[in-house]
Order: structure tokens, then sequence, then C-alpha cells
């Protein structure tokens, strides 16, 4: 019998590029949603969702979407609104005969309802921990958050590297529907090379640039969210460099699978000095892994042991010499092993693991 409920903040897919929100974000709670594990899920966009967003059923995957915009979602109202929305929470909860209760991150548009259902609740509260950077919580908010996840009856993270923050704790790095993980062997077909999701220093845009710069005739394909200043810098970049192409934040996510099915390799550009990246794990590995494609991340992950892929130095001359080995053959026994990582994902990151992962947690 069912007894848990999901705390999501997911909107349609349709909503995803006007709130300018994460897609891989979305995609994943969805995917937990799917799982079928939860008797009920409430989702609570963020607080950029405006008041053109109205509560609704979705009668297909029985989520509760929910918002309190009763004043303009403006300045102090914005605060304001946020707070109701907490409040509609935690009432939400209290009707509920379910005991459990899992809340997708804990942060400021979601921390009053969790301490409230925490500790002015009899239910057990858990969290799905998908974004955890400690310098965030140095400040009051901050302090109250760290607190928070350490209250905590449990934690799933997707990042194996915050192991010290709850002692019932439990790491998988993603999700992804077995029906979606490519059993067939990858196959290279162009020698093109991808970099998506939000674009910007931290994520490697300027170290591909200068890499691409030198290596004229490979092709580079960049989609994701840029900044407006970026995106001039890139269209003048463009037209220097035939061989880079941006093409933009893709609102259909299928048009993206597309693109991800046209290239041969996917870069993963993490600023391992940057602090940011020591503790997160970005969710396009595993989906490029699941269509057998080749990753090169500048991050060895603990959380990929067993896995195949490429590792490079964040360095422009390291990485542009690896392409070179690698599209001249030197490295042809590794490409091959990187190009079916199947069986593994399957064990690790699939609905079996994540379900056994929300069984172990809860009983513990």
């Amino acid at each position: 019998m069912k007894n848990s409920i999901y705390i999501s903040q997911h909107v349609p897919d349709e909503l995803v590029a006007k709130y300018e929100l994460s897609q891989a974000a979305n995609n994943f709670c969805k995917n937990i949603v799917d799982l079928d594990y939860f008797s009920i899920c409430l989702s609570i966009p963020p607080s950029n969702v405006d008041n053109k967003f109205k509560p609704f059923i979705d009668a297909n995957s029985h989520v509760e979407y929910h918002v309190c915009r009763v004043f303009p979602h403006k300045g102090l109202f914005r605060i304001v609104n946020c707070i109701l929305d907490n409040l509609w929470i935690y009432y939400r909860l209290l009707c509920l005969k379910e005991h459990k209760v899992w809340w997708y991150n804990i942060y400021s548009g979601n921390l009053i309802a969790y301490l409230l259902s925490r500790f002015l609740s009899k239910k057990k509260n858990f969290v799905l921990l998908a974004d955890y950077n400690p310098n965030r919580y140095n400040n009051i908010l901050g302090k109250f958050i760290l607190s928070s996840l350490k209250s905590a009856n449990g934690i799933i993270s997707l990042s194996a590297r915050c192991s010290n923050v709850n002692k019932n704790f439990m790491s998988i790095p993603g999700i992804i529907p077995s029906i979606k993980i490519q059993k067939k062997k990858g196959v290279l077909h162009s020698n093109a090379f991808l970099l998506s999701g939000t674009l910007n220093e931290n994520t490697g845009l300027g170290l591909a640039i200068e890499v691409f710069k030198q290596l004229p005739t490979v092709q580079l394909y960049m989609t994701g969210i840029l900044s407006i200043d970026k995106k001039q810098e890139i269209e003048g970049i463009e037209k220097q460099c035939p061989n880079i192409h941006y093409l933009g934040f893709m609102e259909n996510y299928q048009d993206y699978l597309n693109l991800l099915s046209s290239v041969d390799y996917v870069l993963s550009l993490r600023n391992p000095k940057s602090p940011v990246n020591t503790y997160n794990f970005p969710s396009k590995i595993l989906e490029t892994l699941a269509y057998n494609k080749i990753v090169i991340s500048t991050i060895k992950y603990p959380e990929l042991k067993g896995i195949n892929y490429i590792i490079s130095k964040y360095d422009v001359n390291e990485l542009v010499t690896l392409i070179k080995d690698i599209l001249s053959s030197k490295m042809d026994d590794k490409i091959n092993s990187c190009l079916d990582n199947s069986s593994i994902l399957s064990q690790i990151v699939t609905e079996q693991a994540w379900i056994k992962a929300f069984e172990k947690i809860e009983n513990k």
C-alpha cells in the first residue's frame, strides 16, 4: 500500500521555457512522479512562476499543481505569496493520511512548509537532494536550510559527495526510465560535438569556444540558456568560426533529443576548481549515456563508478589534443568501450533502483 507523498517543483513541459526553468530538473521530477511510487504528488512551482499560472490537477499524472498568487507577484507581495504557498502545503499535508513526505530539495520556496511538517506534524520527512552547495549556507537562511537537511529522516542525493549531510543517506546520480536506455551499441556517424544546458563560464562555455577555434574542421553545436551579452558575443564568434553553432534554447524537448541523436560526443566541461561543481552532478551526462553517446568530462565523478566515459583536464591545450587523438583513431579501444553503458545504467539509475532506494531510506 502506498504511503508516501512527493512535494515537487515541476511544471507542464510547455511552460518550462516560458518561465526559464531548468529542463533537466523538470524532467527529473516528472520521471520520479512516473515511478508510481507515491500515492499523491503536490507540485509547487518556483517563485518566478507568476499570477498567470492557475492551480489544477493533471488528469493523466494525478499531480496537483498549486500556487497562491493572491497578490500581484512583485516585490514584497511576491514574498507574501510564497509564504501562502508554504502554509497551503502544510495544510494540504495535514489533510492527507500518508505518513511519509519526500521533498524535492529544501530551499527558500518550501522551507517554511518543511519546518512545519517536520516539527508540527507526525509525518516523517525525507529529502530528494538534487542541488547541494555548502557555500550557499553561510547566511541565516542558508543555515536554516542546512539544519533542515540534517534534521530530515533521510536523504537520497544525486551527488555522493555530500554524504556527511545526513546519517540516513544514499546516492543515485539521476533517473533514466528503462525504456529510454538504448540497448543497441552506439555507432559513430558524425564526429560532431555538443555542449548543452545553462551556458556560462562555470559550465565550460569559454573553454569550448577556445578549443573549437583551434579545430576549424570539427563541428561544435551548443544549445541552452545564454545571457543577452553572451548571446551577442557568440553571434560574433559564429561569423568568424563557421564550425561553431549556437542553436538557442530548444523549447521542444524532442528537438533536443533529435540533436543529441545527431552527434557523437557530448561535452561536460565543468570547472573542477569552481566550488559549485564540487558537489553537483550534471544530469545531461546520464541522458547522453542512455543514448550510448560518448561523454567527455573535465571531472571524474564517483557517482559514475563502473561507467565508461572520457576524462580531460580543464585546459584548452589538453582538450584540443584529446579531441585530435579521438578523431585520429588513437583512442579507438577507449571509444569502443564508451559506446555501450546500457547494462550498468540499467542497474543503477532505472525505476527499480529508485524504488529500492526509497524503501530502504524510509525503513531505516
